[in-house]
């Protein structure tokens, strides 16, 4: 079960991420060495997830310290255009009638994007 999870996480996020530095957290590796099954495994990317959003959320009050008032107004709406992309983009990938591994691949969706998100932001201050 890990080698497929592992292949699933490799597979997945050369699918979903546009950026070549696909490196998680400590906590990730350490989790996803323990995960043997798929509600282990998507709970590992899960937290993961909300440690990415939480990078994606402080690299975004950075950036927005940084910008003209009209700059803030102009960013505020394309992130709140990109969540609303991300998460119909992820929900489609979770395929109820798909089994269990649409499960992963549409929470590797999410993890995927943030994380890629943030990685932008942070470029951006």
């Amino acid at each position: 079960m890990k080698k497929i999870f592992i292949f699933g996480i490799f597979f997945y996020s050369q699918a979903f991420s546009q950026n070549s530095d696909f490196i998680f957290s400590k906590e990730f590796d350490r989790c996803s060495d323990k995960a043997y099954s798929t509600s282990a495994s998507v709970a590992c990317v899960s937290e993961e997830t909300k440690r990415q959003d939480l990078r994606l959320n402080q690299n975004y009050q950075v950036v927005m310290k940084n910008l003209t008032t009209l700059r803030q107004q102009s960013l505020t709406k394309a992130q709140k255009l990109w969540v609303q992309f991300r998460d119909a983009n992820c929900a489609f990938y979770f395929d109820p009638e798909g089994g269990t591994i649409t499960r992963q691949i549409s929470a590797m969706c999410f993890l995927t994007m943030t994380k890629d998100r943030a990685d932008e932001l942070s470029k951006m201050d």
